[in-house]
């Protein structure tokens, strides 16, 4: 019985508390919590301090062409995040131009909508990604788990997303 206490103390001893998150200096959490969608950049940058790391996201658009007897099973994507083998993926860039493309034998690079869509037809299905600023405050240390504290700006600065979540590698 001692040795089975001995052993649950160890175990304790051993758990720690700390997440494996780096912060950035200035965060504080319930200041993080308490922004508003909609403050601009510049106010949370005032607010909260320097991020650890600026994301820049560029507008992005794909088109996803499935056999119709996949398209009811899945999406072109597998749960692993591969592309199915049986699937066409069109991705373009703000202009409306094609820029990569996989799964098509013919070369669709810099091709526009009107002319991808009269060589394959209408998408199974679509992903459109606006253009964003992300303020990363957080970062992880030893191993890739760690508290995610994000903040995501839209084309004109204004705040339109927190994300505050722990991410387990």
């Amino acid at each position: 019985m001692r040795k089975l206490a001995w052993l649950w103390v160890a175990a304790l001893a051993s758990c720690s508390l700390d997440s494996g998150t780096t912060y950035a200096p200035q965060f504080q959490e319930k200041t993080f919590q308490s922004l508003s969608l909609g403050t601009y950049s510049n106010e949370v940058l005032r607010i909260l301090g320097k991020p650890l790391r600026i994301d820049h996201q560029k507008f992005s658009e794909c088109w996803m062409y499935t056999p119709p007897k996949w398209a009811e099973e899945r999406s072109a994507f597998s749960w692993q995040g591969t592309l199915s083998l049986n699937s066409k993926v069109v991705y373009f860039d703000a202009q409306g131009t094609v820029l990569e493309a996989y799964g098509v034998e013919m070369k669709l690079e810099g091709k526009s909508h009107s002319e991808v869509k009269a060589i394959l037809g209408k998408p199974w299905k679509t992903e459109t990604n606006a253009a964003v600023t992300i303020f990363n405050y957080t970062e992880g240390q030893r191993s890739g788990s760690h508290d995610v504290r994000a903040l995501i700006f839209d084309g004109s600065g204004n705040l339109i997303s927190k994300r505050a979540f722990f991410y387990r590698d």
